[in-house]
C-alpha cells in the first residue's frame, strides 16, 4: 500500500481542481500536433467526466482524485530514484579519482567500449565500468 504524503496529496488536490474539474474545449489540447478530430473526442471525454463529477457520481471522483495522487507519488519516486543514481554516479567516479587515474582516460574507456558506451552518453556511470577500467589500465 502507498503511504502519500501531506505535499502529495496538496499537489493533487490543486492539479484535480484547478486543471482537470473544469469543461475543455478543443483549445485545451495541442490541434497542431493531434488533430482537430483527436481534440474534439478528448474534449468531449473529459466534459464527460466533468459531468459525472457535477452529478455527484462518487466513482469518478474517487477515480481522478486517486489519479491525480498516484501521478504525484510516482513523479515523486521517480525523482528519489534519479537522484539516487546520480549520487551513485558521483561515487563512482569519485572512485576513478581516489586511484589516481585521468578522467578522460575513463570517459574513453567507457566510450570505446561497446558494453559501457550507454554510460558515456546517458552520464550513469556504473561501479562496473570504473572497476572494469581499474583493473585495465
Amino acid at each position: 500500500m502507498r503511504q502519500y504524503t501531506e505535499s502529495q496529496i496538496a499537489r493533487a488536490k490543486a492539479k484535480y481542481e484547478n486543471a482537470f474539474a473544469y469543461y475543455h474545449t478543443t483549445s485545451n489540447y495541442n490541434v497542431a500536433i493531434i488533430g482537430m478530430t483527436e481534440a474534439h473526442y478528448r474534449a468531449d471525454y473529459h466534459n464527460q467526466q466533468v459531468d459525472l463529477i457535477k452529478a455527484g457520481d462518487k466513482d469518478t471522483v474517487r477515480y481522478w482524485k486517486l489519479f491525480f495522487l498516484n501521478q504525484e507519488f510516482d513523479a515523486d519516486l521517480k525523482a528519489t530514484r534519479l537522484a539516487a543514481a546520480r549520487e551513485e554516479g558521483k561515487n563512482n567516479l569519485a572512485k576513478v579519482k581516489a586511484a589516481g587515474k585521468k578522467m578522460a582516460d575513463y570517459y574513453n574507456f567507457v566510450k570505446n567500449h561497446k558494453r559501457y558506451s550507454r554510460e558515456f552518453y546517458s552520464k550513469k556511470y556504473t561501479a562496473e565500468s570504473v572497476d572494469a577500467f581499474l583493473s585495465i589500465a
